[in-house]
């Protein structure tokens, strides 16, 4: 982005509509098109990347004898979503649930 130094006159309107103090003396300008791209930048498409349907990763509590599971982001939708796969039995519970399960 390239950033040139405005007139007088255009740091006289920009003074007047009141984007910039009185008290300055100068003003960076860039074009319409290189600000419309660096808002796009920062303002686009935020959406996070999508995980795969079946990533799981390893997860295990030491409540009481302890257990391992597997914990599936695409089912998690709630605290009470069934998500966590228990790795001993094979069902499925809630992380509250699984954290009493052994």
């Amino acid at each position: 982005i390239t950033c040139v130094q405005c007139t007088p006159v255009q740091l006289e309107i920009l003074r007047r509509a009141g984007a910039m103090p009185v008290s300055s003396r100068r003003c960076g300008m860039i074009t319409r098109r290189e600000a419309e791209r660096l808002c796009k930048s920062f303002l686009g498409d935020n959406t996070p990347p999508r995980l795969p349907d079946d990533f799981a990763f390893s997860v295990h509590h030491e409540c009481a004898w302890g257990c391992r599971g597997a914990f599936l982001p695409s089912r998690y939708n709630s605290s009470r979503a069934k998500c966590i796969k228990c790795a001993v039995c094979g069902l499925f519970f809630s992380p509250n649930k699984f954290i009493f399960h052994s």
